[in-house]
Order: structure tokens, then C-alpha cells, then sequence
């Protein structure tokens, strides 16, 4: 399996943003049987006025939801931001886009004849350990 995911959201500030002066973006990740939850978190420091020395910090957590279709190996899940962008709207308002890639090893589902084949291995283990 290998998805490549556009995230886009828009972050509204306090106060008024003239210039972001740092930017970074990490992220964490929740494999879930059916679902890859997490966080992009946001975090920085920004100028609200042009003349102004002081800089104020900023720190968003942005949740981010992947539903998955295939039976995956929770233990192969590969996940990478493979681009980010953010700009200044409205004075006050980060609009971030990220793109990331997530990839994982498909695990094929057991047919009927398999799983029937496996129940009569376990009975017979158990035949076996009940004769001794």
C-alpha cells in the first residue's frame, strides 16, 4: 500500500501576523487495523508588527485522519512529509499545505481452505498434548 496524501488547513492567530521569522513542522503517527490517525504540529515564532523586536511563539497541533482500505502490517508503516508550503492570509490567518507519503506492507487475507486447514492443525496439537 502507498498513498500520497495533500493536507491543507488553515490556522487563525490571535493577533496579527507581519512576518513569520521561524517555522517547523514535525509530526506524530497512530496506527490504527483500519485508520492512520496523528498530529502535525506547527510551532514557530512570528512578528505582529512591522517595527517591532519582539517576537511571539506559536504552537498548533493539527490532527490528520487516513483511512485505510488494504490489511496492513502496523510494523511496516513508513511515513514521510514530502512537502510543505504556508503562507500569510489576511494578516492574521497560516494556511499550511503538506503533502505526505505513507507506505506499508500489504498483509493478504487467509482463504476459507487455509483457515480450515489451520483449525485442524490446532485440534490435533491438542489431540496430541491431551494423550500425553
Amino acid at each position: 500500500m502507498q498513498s500520497i496524501v495533500p493536507y491543507t488547513k488553515e490556522i487563525q492567530f490571535k493577533s496579527r501576523i507581519f512576518e513569520i521569522c521561524s517555522i517547523s513542522l514535525e509530526h506524530e503517527i497512530n496506527p490504527g487495523d483500519t485508520e492512520i490517525t496523528g498530529n502535525f504540529i506547527i510551532s514557530g515564532e512570528y512578528k505582529s508588527h512591522e517595527v517591532s523586536v519582539n517576537k511571539e511563539e506559536f504552537n498548533y497541533k493539527l490532527p490528520f485522519h487516513l483511512e485505510v482500505t488494504d490489511t496492513i502490517d502496523k510494523n511496516s508503516i513508513q511515513f514521510e512529509i514530502t512537502d510543505f508550503n504556508y503562507q500569510v492570509v489576511n494578516e492574521d490567518t497560516l494556511k499550511v499545505d503538506i503533502e505526505f507519503q505513507v507506505s506499508a506492507t500489504t498483509i493478504e487475507p487467509v482463504r476459507i481452505e487455509e483457515r480450515e486447514a489451520i483449525s485442524e492443525i490446532k485440534k490435533e496439537v491438542i489431540e496430541d498434548i491431551d494423550d500425553l
